[in-house]
């Protein structure tokens, strides 16, 4: 009785046990410790649950734990219920037993002085073990043993008895640790006192091989009696609260990850409804810091921050009482994407704490911006809903690791996960598929397959739970990925398909063939109506186009229905013909009027996007067995493509027909020139060979003669050499011939070739040289002669008698390096060109048709040639000319430079400036327009004999 009167005393001593007895039945307060009196309890009150925040149920269940962040005794607590039955003299009453102590986190032994950090469960109620040792006389008594103590005495000698605990109870690695905490001379060396408090953790034994972790209190206290310093022992059992604070631990690594992956974590009591921030946004800490509860905190920065089409939803699924629902239907991830009113897409993820329990109802809410992943995604979402429409499985399989990823599954044969074991797959897979298609299977996963193909395909047959065959095409392939190469599978489910073809094989086959070629009629055309004459009704079989098929969707009436089509889809200017052609009365004539019960009509006819088409509409008569016509079948076929090919065709070959007979005309003409032209020299050769003959012995009669036949030939030889020339040129076989050539002596030669000719038209010419400074080039002499002289023979021809031609030649700055770049300008004061005929000039056979022009000799070919010789140098010629004013050709020519440099001139360019040949005479002229000859690099030479010719 001294024993529990001590204990009792010890009890009361503890200032920060609290600890009271309540009746279980009327909750009247049987006892409480002076810790509990000081919070307000008092013996013989009733107590309510709410006051420490128990959980109803399980208070009155009894034996039940939890821990208390905040209460009316104080922050982190643990609190206690244990059933028991209390003695109220001599009365058993059914009890519970509570108790309020400080929470203590994992540590070492501590030595407390002051009670304020220390706890004790109390007697048989809250201890699972104590022990009374009186550190006098080295005794015990224990009124209560723990688990596997049953052997140890009651009361006796402490030293043999702690001795004998230590090695039969207490973990082999905190032996030590318990004897230097509990042997006799530890305890009287470090408890001299009474009211000294000491708490330890160990492992103890609690069932064979089983050890849990306790904690152990010892407090010091004087027998009232016997004045011995005595120490209570006790233990509790703290394995659940080590759990617990191991949990404890995971979850602050957890929320210390979850912080670094999304912008905003909170964690959220679900028993009291607060909320509490570990990482939380600028824009959101002034609804944190607020003194509400979680929801009405959350209820405001939703209404402040979240777009309102999302609003009502997010507020549904982020209430406390529906996460508690949730979260006790096993469903531990409630997810929902929203969006803002800054028009950025978030999510909110909400899943219960780390050892979420009633004793720790906690739940965490974490925040993360997918505004990236969502827009990224779209297309892929996209993607991912065509398979899904299209294949009943998508799988892809990582060989390498052996995995498996299950894109899309719509079906209930195989068992499969999101992520999983490729073994597992292929092992039900397997099993499931027909006998002779399984070695499809492994084939399919053999990554040498596709380093001979790029895919596979065929047909699998998958037997169902039910033992029903279902039919699949499969499509394989290997896809890299930035995890490294892998197999995708594709399955397409074909029963409807197989069904089909099972259906058709039961049809005989005169009426397969009469249903396949329905089927290939139908999908010529992309609209097949038909028209009960009899009944006025209008029947869609086929239409492949949304719009029209929702426009006369429920229209049976035919003219409702054809009334509604044409206004809305057929062109305006083929509106009446339509309408009426089919109206009720007249679809009989429309079909019978060529006695061929059947009419065509080609029109324009409006598609998506407001889009005209050409399409025919075909109509076919349907009779009856007595061939009374009673309905008719109208199906539209699209012809636009072969509608513009056909008109592109018809331009095409319009433009041929046009090209072909003006070419034709223009052949014609020339041969009709040629023919003038060739006849002309070869009269004159013939007649002067007949006035040869006749005139042997007349010298000079021959002489005159034979100057004549040279004279014929020579222009016959222009004309073959022409025709011989464009020969080549269309047959791309012209080619040039490079060699050396003075600039001065090409042009010297020029006007010698051309002087007879400008004589016998009585014709002045005058060559103008400007800035030359380079004569000595590179070039075909031969093809330079024939672009001048065929621009100078047409300024001759075309230029009445007495005209004045000019030659003006440059040398301009700009040319490629190794080039010099010469422009030469043509000009007369001749007849000129119509602006009509400009555009043709270069065309070979075409010659400008005028009164002027009919009488002068020429080919047609002349400028043609030219045309292509410059174009083959790289050169350009441009024209100006109009009619009755003359005449300007401009010729363009890059000209290589070569090595050898000119003779100076220096004694002739005072007097030589310009020369001037006319019918009469040939004589220097100054050059009034020319700044200054020193350009003119006409060698010395040259130029004295060009000078004892003129002076001839």
């Amino acid at each position: 009785m001294n024993s529990e009167r001590n204990v009792l005393k010890l009890i009361n001593d503890i200032s920060n046990l609290t600890l009271f007895v309540v009746d279980q039945s009327t909750l009247q307060i049987l006892y409480c410790n002076q810790t509990a009196a000081k919070a307000g309890f008092r013996r013989g009150v009733f107590y309510h649950p709410d006051t420490l925040s128990f959980d109803a149920v399980n208070f009155h269940q009894g034996d039940y734990q939890y821990f208390a962040e905040k209460s009316i005794l104080g922050s982190n607590v643990d609190v206690r219920v244990k059933r028991t039955l209390w003695d109220d003299e001599g009365r058993q009453i059914p009890a519970l037993a509570i108790s309020v102590t400080p929470h203590i986190f994992a540590g070492e032994v501590k030595i407390r002085h002051d009670h304020s950090k220390d706890l004790l469960q109390g007697i048989d109620v809250l201890f699972d073990e104590y022990v009374v040792i009186d550190l006098v006389d080295d005794r015990y008594i224990s009124p209560k043993l723990g688990p596997c103590a049953s052997a140890f005495p009651h009361a006796g000698d402490f030293t043999q008895a702690n001795d004998l605990y230590g090695k039969m109870l207490i973990h082999p690695e905190d032996r030590q640790k318990f004897w230097e905490l509990t042997s006799t001379k530890s305890l009287r060396q470090n408890m001299p006192q009474e009211n000294m408090h000491i708490v330890g953790e160990l492992r103890r034994l609690v069932a064979p091989d089983s050890f849990e972790w306790i904690e152990t209190h010892l407090v010091s206290t004087i027998d009232a009696q016997t004045g011995h310093l005595k120490v209570l022992w006790c233990y509790r059992n703290i394995e659940k609260q080590k759990q617990f604070e191991l949990s404890q631990r995971e979850q602050t690594a957890w929320i210390a990850q979850l912080s670094e992956e999304y912008y905003a974590v909170y964690l959220v009591n679900l028993s009291n409804n607060t909320l509490r921030g570990l990482r939380v946004p600028e824009q959101f800490k002034k609804i944190v810091h607020m003194e509400e509860c979680y929801d009405k905190q959350f209820s405001m920065y939703v209404n402040e921050f979240v777009d309102p089409k999302w609003q009502q939803t997010l507020l549904k699924i982020t209430n406390s009482t529906y996460i508690i629902d949730q979260f006790a239907n096993d469903n531990n991830r409630i997810e929902h994407i929203f969006k803002n009113k800054q028009g950025f897409w978030l999510s909110v993820k909400i899943i219960p704490a780390p050892g979420y329990s009633d004793a720790y109802p906690y739940a965490v809410l974490a925040f993360e911006d997918l505004t990236q992943k969502v827009e990224h995604s779209l297309s892929e979402k996209t993607a991912k809903m065509a398979v899904a429409h299209m294949y009943a499985l998508a799988i892809s399989v990582d060989m390498e690791h052996q995995g498996y990823n299950c894109i899309h599954y719509s079906e209930e044969i195989l068992s499969l996960q999101k992520r999983g074991r490729y073994r597992d797959f292929y092992a039900q897979f397997h099993q499931q598929l027909l006998d002779s298609d399984k070695a499809l299977l492994s084939g399919i996963f053999d990554a040498k397959l596709y380093s001979r193909q790029t895919y596979a395909e065929g047909e699998l047959r998958i037997w169902d739970k039910n033992k029903k065959l279902h039919y699949y095409t499969y499509y394989s392939t290997r896809i890299s990925t930035i995890e490294g190469e892998k197999i995708m599978l594709l399955l397409r489910n074909i029963d409807d398909k197989k069904q089909q073809e099972h259906e058709l094989a039961l049809l005989s086959a005169d009426r397969m063939r009469h249903h396949n070629i329905a089927n290939a009629l139908a999908e010529m055309y992309y609209a097949v109506y038909y028209v009960d004459l009899q009944e006025h009704r209008f029947y869609i079989l086929r239409l492949t186009e949304i719009i029209t098929a929702n426009m006369l969707k429920g229209l049976e009436d035919h003219t409702e229905a054809w009334t509604t089509f044409v206004n809305n889809f057929v062109h305006v200017k083929f509106r009446k013909q339509l309408s009426e052609a089919f109206a009720l009365e007249n679809i009989y004539t429309t079909l019978t009027q060529n006695n061929k019960n059947s009419v065509e009509i080609e029109l324009l006819r409006r598609f998506a996007n407001d889009k005209y088409e050409w399409v025919r509409l075909e109509a076919q008569a349907i009779k009856n067995t007595e061939g009374t016509i009673t309905g008719c079948v109208i199906a539209f076929r699209n012809i636009h493509t072969q509608k513009l090919a056909y008109e592109r065709q018809q331009q095409a070959l319009k433009a041929a027909l046009l090209s072909a007979e003006k070419a034709n005309t223009a052949k014609s003409a020339f041969l009709s020139n040629m023919s003038h032209d060739i006849r002309t020299p070869m009269n004159a050769i013939i007649g002067m060979t007949t006035i040869a003959q006749q005139y042997l012995y007349d010298p000079v009669r021959i002489n005159s003669c034979l100057s004549k036949i040279e004279l014929a030939s020579n222009h016959l030889l222009e004309l073959i050499n022409d025709i011989l020339d464009m020969s080549k040129i269309e047959s791309g076989k012209l080619s040039l011939k490079e060699s050396p050539l003075n600039l001065a002596e090409l042009i010297h030669n020029l006007i010698s070739l051309i002087n007879p000719q400008l004589k016998e038209h009585q014709h002045e010419l005058h060559v103008e040289t400007y800035n030359i400074s380079d004569e000595y080039l590179l070039g075909d002499t031969v093809r330079l002669n024939q672009i001048f002289t065929n621009i100078l023979s047409n300024s001759i021809k075309f230029t009445p008698r007495g005209g004045k031609l000019k030659l003006e030649i440059k040398q301009l700055t700009l040319a490629p390096t190794g080039y010099g770049h010469f422009r030469f300008v043509f000009s007369d004061n001749g007849i000129g060109m119509d602006q009509e005929f400009l555009p043709h000039l270069f065309t070979p056979f075409e010659r400008s048709q005028t009164s002027n022009t009919d009488s002068i000799e020429g080919t047609g070919l002349g400028m043609a040639i030219t045309k292509n010789i410059v174009d083959l140098m790289g050169g350009t010629i441009e024209v100006t000319s109009a009619a009755g004013s003359g005449t300007s050709f401009t010729v363009t020519l890059p000209l290589k430079l070569a090595d050898k440099q000119p003779v100076p001139v220096s004694a002739i360019h005072s007097e030589l400036q310009a020369l001037v040949w006319s019918s009469t005479m040939i004589k220097l002229m100054p050059l009034i327009s020319c700044s200054s000859y020193s350009n003119c690099k006409l060698p010395v030479k040259q130029y004295t004999v060009l000078k004892k010719q003129i002076t001839n």
